[in-house]
């Protein structure tokens, strides 16, 4: 592995950007348009599209295998819960068992923190680590911690309290901090630690021996996990036993009278299932299998989850039908209008465009069609609030001005215009900005190197099966 890292870092480190491909990325990056468009609503045109009851019953004819109901089956199974064996724990057994507990169990601590954080951010972390060290050198001077935490530290909250943040029993801060903070004596104050953007200096204010749980309150939960130890070898042997009579008999009910337990039918389940444990995948293809099926045979027995298993049979299976007209036909006018108003308007879209490009003003025709027309003007990328005309503005090639139009699903289709292209340069881009591009394209050659480097392995190896 090591080997392999060594090679890996030895290429996508050598990578480089040159200025003459951070100049071109700045460009594209950097870019920006102007957009003017008007949105074509879809549901104006489905209030106006109409559909005939001919039209209706000729896509049904000619589009049969779309109307069809799903092969399903209703199982005859058995479910066997853990849950379903609730041996009697006695209270001896439980007190025993809180004994062996309360012996072995250590004393549990509570410790009250107080700290002095510093923000990275404006400053990087060891800038922060050598500002509390200085904090520390007057600590160790003589100065008093949470005056020093109501002059430094930017936790203001806290700060206005000495820096006391309250009581953990070790869980309550981050793991940097638990870890520093269970390291200390009383009173004693850490070196700095750095956690989640921040820097502490810690000081253990507290230090409390929680005491040791009573009878009364482990009795519940100690009786449950009894219960559930007792209950294992019992719905282990009642699985044994199911498995060996349900691959032994036909069908499931002389099993399930034989063992005590009850023998339930589903409605139908399809091959995508029918809620609850009809979810389970290894059930559904056990159920759809030849073996269930045509031969008839019982399952093996099915773990659904770590506390139930099942075994089942198919009681009926049901082929595809075909679903009757009357069923599907709302649906398919449904249809039917969507398409009919989708071709309406990409026509007054391309009408649209058409006389655009013919010399019309976008203004004039947009109010003359009663659609409100919209302006991003000179964005970027990353502009405004539509962000799929943005995208299909930005991958246009517009020499001068350029028209499209855009869909956007369910709201309908958007025409656009786009102009005033102006591309980016490296000049406007700050250092913050210049090194993330820098970083980004640098990541994606060091990706292609790398990418290229095992083609070529791949092309070049030569490969002997044994």
């Amino acid at each position: 592995d090591l080997q392999m890292r060594q090679l890996m870092d030895g290429i996508t480190r050598s990578s480089f950007i040159s200025a003459q491909e951070l100049n071109l990325a700045a460009r594209y990056v950097g870019e920006t348009r102007s957009i003017d468009y008007v949105t074509l609503p879809l549901v104006d045109a489905l209030e106006k599209a109409t559909v005939s009851e001919d039209a209706i019953k000729a896509y049904y004819d000619e589009n049969t295998n779309e109307f069809m109901t799903q092969e399903s089956v209703e199982l005859e199974y058995i479910l066997v819960s853990r849950a379903d064996f609730s041996p009697e724990v006695s209270d001896d057994d439980i007190r025993a068992e809180y004994q062996r507990q309360i012996d072995n169990m250590q004393a549990g601590l509570s410790r009250g923190a107080a700290h002095i954080m510093l923000e990275l951010g404006s400053r990087d972390e060891d800038q922060a680590i050598a500002e509390l060290e200085s904090i520390k050198a007057e600590l160790l001077a003589g100065a008093d911690f949470a005056e020093l935490a109501k002059k430094y530290s930017e936790d203001t909250f806290s700060a206005q309290e000495g820096g006391d943040i309250g009581d953990t029993t070790g869980d309550v801060f981050p793991a940097e901090f638990e870890t520093a903070l269970a390291s200390l004596e009383l009173n004693e104050v850490s070196d700095p630690v750095v956690s989640e953007g921040t820097v502490h200096l810690i000081k253990l204010v507290r230090l409390e021996e929680l005491p040791k749980p009573s009878f009364e309150e482990k009795y519940d939960t100690i009786k449950r996990d009894l219960a559930v130890v007792e209950a294992e070898p019992l719905y282990i042997e009642a699985l044994d036993k199911l498995a060996d009579m349900s691959f032994n008999s036909v069908g499931l009910k002389d099993t399930a009278d034989e063992l005590g337990l009850t023998l339930s039918r589903s409605d139908k389940v399809t091959r995508k299932g029918a809620g609850g444990i009809f979810e389970n995948e290894k059930l559904l293809t056990a159920a759809f299998s030849d073996e269930l099926i045509n031969q008839g045979h019982n399952s093996q027995v099915i773990e659904i989850s770590a506390d139930q298993s099942v075994v089942v049979r198919v009681a009926q299976h049901f082929e595809p039908e075909q679903l009757p007209f009357a069923d599907v036909s709302s649906a398919i006018a449904a249809r039917l209008k969507n398409q009919v108003a989708n071709q309406t308007l990409q026509a007054n879209a391309n009408s649209l465009i058409e006389r655009m490009k013919a010399g019309e003003p976008f203004t004039g025709i947009s109010s003359a069609m009663g659609l409100e027309l919209n302006s991003l003007a000179n964005i970027d990328r990353r502009g405004g609030d539509q962000p799929r005309i943005v995208q299909a503005a930005f991958a246009m090639p517009v020499n001068g001005v350029g028209y499209q139009m855009v869909s956007l699903g369910m709201q309908g289709l958007a025409v656009i215009r786009v102009s005033d292209v102006t591309p980016g340069d490296m000049s406007t881009l700050d250092e913050q900005e210049l090194a993330a591009l820098r970083n980004m394209l640098a990541e994606a050659a060091a990706s292609a190197d790398l990418a290229a480097y095992q083609a070529s392995l791949r092309d070049n190896a030569d490969v002997k099966l044994l």
